[in-house]
């Protein structure tokens, strides 16, 4: 049975000073969510609250700031592995979500999934996202 894996945002490339990464750790319709600031690409380092094996992943996008693609990397940062810290750990790129361009007057978020290779076991989840989709706005924010 599919469920949600509890998860801490410990880096963030980037963020609005309005919009900061720690808002993805509260899940919700009260949550605001982040928004990156400069020019692309652009990392999120989640660490799941326990080694775990992932199946799948959902990304929620905004309805205009979307990325082109998030590239997902995983660590199962064991200590046998070198590290157990994010900053340390080494990452396996386990897949790609392409996003669709945004509609010109979408109002919609859009949610993808990625299924993920069989087993993927991860302490550590990074998320490249790429660049907005052509032609971008002058900031350039996902």
């Amino acid at each position: 049975m599919p469920k949600r894996i509890p998860f801490h945002v410990v880096y963030a490339t980037s963020e609005d000073n309005s919009y900061p990464a720690c808002e993805l750790n509260a899940q919700g319709p009260a949550a605001r969510g982040w928004r990156s600031e400069g020019p692309p690409p652009h990392e999120l380092l989640l660490r799941l609250a326990c080694v775990t094996s992932v199946h799948k992943l959902q990304l929620l996008a905004h309805h205009q700031l979307i990325p082109a693609c998030v590239e997902v990397l995983v660590s199962g940062g064991l200590v046998s592995e070198g590290a157990a810290t994010p900053c340390g750990a080494t990452y396996t790129s386990v897949g790609r979500v392409t996003l669709a361009k945004p509609a010109p007057q979408a109002r919609t978020r859009e949610l993808r999934s990625a299924a993920l290779p069989e087993p993927t076991v991860a302490r550590f989840v990074k998320l490249r996202l790429s660049g907005p989709h052509p032609p971008a706005k002058e900031n350039d924010q996902v």
